[in-house]
């Protein structure tokens, strides 16, 4: 029996129409801020940051569906978002029997979000009646969290439910599929799982994560080397159709996908440059010290240029707007659209603006 889900999925017309872009935002602008979440929550789950906070990629995933399902039914302008970047992380930590302290994953985000070398941060983690404040607005942004979600935790993790369709495949010996089985191939397919949550995750407000699943499949092998796509039936249809997954909605998750990927591949050469840039300057790489990530550095990738944060007092804002703003209100139908921003060349992420 599958369990029971309250959460509705979203027409792609009412996820252009967000409560963020309503309150004034451009769609570049929450995009680029949702990307940015979803790459430090990504990055905090590995081992690139902190092994004591290390969590599964189901971990993260699931605590970026909670973060566009919140966001689908309440403002950025309204709600902070990395108060909530931090509730979600935190929630899906416990939600997926993987706890971590709310004190440490909030100050470890706080430096990825914002820069561990900003002196105004310093300030504030030096400060322990300022955390506790901040602290304190975590913990409240959770419960806000859980109404809006109206307490359904019953998240179809992403990498799992493309693990299981690779498995029924298996059993029912469909030869058309048998190189999804491999393990290369299959690290490839969780590749493109991260890289979705990361880049394009309002795709899982609008599919659930079997069909998504599908289209991860078809687009690997459609364009993995050496792997021949499956010939379409006696009656024309595509391998996937028998499966539910129609040719316009497995087209509009390949686009995704293809997205997605160019803007991991983007990243990744950013993050290369700056790493040479680095070592030319004497600064370590990267791999070596993670503090010189591209989430919180400059375009140049000038260790010396942060993230334009403006005044530190945001964070005060933080606690004052989020509570004032949110009051635990009756969350709406979920028939009420949330926010998308199409295709876009995250600048907005790059610049690292938050208002």
């Amino acid at each position: 029996m599958d369990r029971l889900h309250t959460w509705k999925l979203m027409a792609a017309e009412d996820i252009l129409n967000s409560p963020t872009v309503r309150d004034g935002w451009t769609a570049v602008h929450e995009a680029g801020v949702r990307k940015k979440a979803g790459r430090v929550i990504y990055e905090l789950a590995s081992t690139m940051v902190n092994p004591v906070l290390r969590m599964s990629i189901g971990t993260a995933g699931m605590a970026m569906t909670f973060f566009v399902r919140f966001y689908s039914r309440k403002s950025m302008v309204k709600n902070h978002p990395f108060v909530m970047a931090v509730a979600s992380l935190f929630l899906a930590g416990k939600a997926n029997d993987e706890p971590r302290s709310l004190n440490r994953l909030m100050t470890q985000m706080l430096k990825q979000w914002y820069g561990r070398d900003n002196p105004e941060l310093g300030a504030l983690l030096a400060h322990p009646d300022r955390m506790y404040e901040l602290r304190n607005t975590v913990v409240g942004a959770e419960e806000i969290l859980l109404i809006t979600l109206e307490f359904d935790l019953n998240v179809d993790i992403l990498t799992y439910a493309l693990a299981q369709f690779v498995r029924d495949a298996q059993k029912s010996n469909v030869q058309a599929l048998a190189p999804l089985s491999m393990d290369v191939s299959q690290a490839q397919c969780k590749k493109i799982c991260s890289n979705i949550m990361k880049w394009e995750s309002l795709l899982v407000l609008q599919y659930d994560a079997r069909t998504i699943a599908l289209g991860i499949c078809h687009y690997f092998l459609k364009h993995g080397k050496d792997i021949q796509v499956p010939e379409p039936g006696k009656d024309g249809k595509e391998w996937y159709e028998e499966y539910g997954l129609s040719v316009d909605a497995c087209s509009d998750i390949c686009s995704k996908i293809s997205s997605a990927n160019k803007q991991a591949k983007k990243a990744m050469s950013k993050t290369a440059k700056m790493n040479r840039e680095g070592s030319a300057q004497g600064i370590p790489s990267a791999s070596q010290k993670q503090q010189y990530s591209p989430m919180y550095q400059s375009r140049e990738g000038s260790p010396s240029k942060k993230i334009r944060l403006g005044q530190m007092s945001e964070l005060d804002a933080t606690q004052s707007c989020f509570t004032q703003a949110s009051q635990y209100e009756h969350p709406p139908s979920s028939s009420q659209g949330p926010g998308n921003a199409g295709d876009d060349d995250s600048e907005s992420l790059e610049e690292g603006e938050i208002r």
